[in-house]
């Protein structure tokens, strides 16, 4: 939690042959709008311009 990932770093964890960054932003809005029905308030996941996501716990 905390720190940031990047697109890269994301995408090789697929282990998929090809991956763009928008596959990455499908996949997170997507994840995104699953926490969002069981939290409404659920803004966990951050986006970082041009680098990737970051997970951020509420304060």
């Amino acid at each position: 939690p905390g720190h940031a990932v990047s697109y890269e770093t994301l995408m090789n964890a697929t282990m998929q042959s090809l991956v763009t960054n928008n596959t990455i932003n499908t996949h997170m809005r997507n994840i995104r709008k699953k926490f969002e029905k069981v939290d409404p308030d659920f803004a966990c996941i951050k986006s970082e311009y041009g680098y990737g996501y970051r997970w951020v716990t509420p304060s």
